[in-house]
């Protein structure tokens, strides 16, 4: 008899943990089925690992500025070491995910199935325990689980566009993506990165700082599409004074080798350089799943198609995280989860808790952890622009902030839109820490007391990165 569960959930990532935590507090009986490492993308490919990386980055460029302070740096150019860099990037992850799992698999009312997942019918998941790479009637076993109640957390991966000559370069050796890059064991002289995403630009400013010459070839005329051109045209600005080149307009068209090097042959011109790191974007792990046998629907882009509630038109199948598409980030899934669970349990709760719709994509914040720092929430001010949207706009440039100039980092600025009431449409921080400092407009769009008039009392501690914010008025 298959076992049967309250709870399954398809993908022990940063969602389908906290999704599997936040059931288990109730009492629930869940199953949670992993086919790769329990951690998932942000722990393991993503979130985690880049910022380790990057902070090693931010140390350089604070270090650019110690003889200012009587700390003396020889030549001005301290000793870098991209294989230790490297290295304790992987000692830390490798570390997190044995705690990971070993927090998941400690769990009361959990069990932790390692295969692949696949919908038998609404109700029942098969799962595939795999010996080898390559499933064959000997080295599979199938085990079928059953629950009234399904999350599908399966995230995503990087996709790998079709580039005549990329067969030249090897996986992991001279061709990168988000998910292997983590594993270079040596430093590129030079290297393309394909795409003018955050990715990118998070691994441009790492690259630079570490001293890999670095290329960034841009389909579009600008760098990170998706935001605020006043915010795009800064960090462009300085992440050129790094070194980088960025390519605009243009795209690889073939790919060919010369020696140890390769030649990538653009729209209008050529480049010589040791790698490739391919950013072209992430699709979501929705295929191999089933769902056709259930009839669950997916958009355009395979992204799994939910309501406000997260459900998918299966009501009790629900899809949060990544595979959905509505906002990629580990704190929105993590949101998703929450928001999930107690969905699901609704009726069953002690507290009787209603269901509850997810918040519109407009309250998501994010951050972009490159030079200068992105931290964002709401509306981007050519949102506003284009939706026809009237809005008052305030801003203020960080080097008329004292802490910036005492930091030697008066690049970036601060901006925030409201409405003709007072109420906060959107705010953009560019500059040092500014991951940090968008919080403060983060409590202001989601309290019921959104108003510029808060942000106007508030006293802000001097001197302070904050004291941007004051400046605003």
């Amino acid at each position: 008899m298959p076992k049967t569960y309250d709870l399954i959930i398809i993908g022990a990532g940063t969602t389908g943990l906290r999704a599997c935590v936040d059931a288990a507090n109730l009492g629930k009986k869940v199953a949670v089925v992993e086919n790769r490492i329990v951690g998932g993308t942000c722990l393991n490919r993503g979130c985690i690992p880049s910022k380790l990386l990057i902070y090693g980055a931010e140390i350089l460029q604070t270090l650019k500025h110690a003889n200012k302070f009587g700390i003396n740096i020889k030549s001005n150019k301290p000793q870098i070491s991209f294989q230790q860099a490297m290295q304790h990037q992987r000692d830390v992850i490798n570390s997190a995910q044995k705690s990971a799992e070993k927090n998941i698999t400690n769990l009361k009312n959990v069990d932790v199935y390692k295969g692949d997942a696949k919908f038998l019918n609404k109700n029942s998941i098969e799962i595939f325990h795999r010996k080898l790479n390559k499933y064959n009637e000997d080295d599979v076993k199938v085990e079928i689980i059953k629950s009234k109640n399904i999350i599908i957390a399966t995230g995503g991966n990087p996709i790998t566009p079709n580039i005549k000559g990329i067969e030249n370069l090897k996986k992991g050796i001279n061709l990168f993506d988000s998910d292997n890059i983590w594993f270079a064991k040596k430093q590129p002289t030079s290297i393309v990165l394909l795409g003018g995403g955050y990715i990118s630009m998070e691994f441009a400013f790492f690259f630079a700082m570490y001293g890999t010459k670095v290329y960034v070839i841009n389909r579009s005329e600008r760098i990170l599409g998706r935001e605020d051109t006043e915010v795009a045209k800064c960090v462009e600005e300085n992440i050129k004074k790094l070194g980088v080149e960025i390519i605009f307009n243009n795209e690889i068209k073939i790919i060919s080798k010369r020696g140890s090097k390769f030649i990538f042959n653009l729209n209008n011109k050529n480049i010589v350089a040791d790698a490739l790191m391919i950013n072209a974007g992430r699709h979501p792990n929705s295929q191999d799943l089933g769902l056709e046998r259930v009839g669950i629907k997916l958009d355009a882009h395979d992204f799994v198609k939910v309501n406000d509630y997260l459900q998918t038109n299966v009501s009790n199948i629900y899809a949060i995280g990544d595979v959905n598409g509505l906002a990629q980030f580990a704190h929105t899934g993590k949101y998703e989860a929450e928001i999930s669970v107690n969905n699901v349990f609704s009726k069953s709760n002690k507290n009787k808790s209603k269901k509850v719709k997810q918040k519109s994509i407009f309250h998501t914040p994010y951050a972009v952890f490159t030079y200068p720092q992105i931290g964002a929430v709401g509306m981007c001010e050519d949102e506003l622009i284009e939706k026809k949207i009237k809005y008052t706009k305030l801003f203020a440039t960080n080097a008329l902030n004292g802490k910036h100039k005492i930091i030697e980092e008066t690049e970036g600025f601060v901006k925030a839109m409201f409405d003709k009431n007072g109420k906060l449409l959107g705010a953009r921080i560019v500059g040092h820490n500014a991951s940090e400092l968008i919080h403060e407009f983060i409590v202001l769009i989601n309290s019921e007391g959104n108003h510029l008039e808060t942000l106007k009392k508030s006293i802000h501690i001097h001197p302070t990165l904050s004291e941007s914010v004051e400046n605003l008025f």
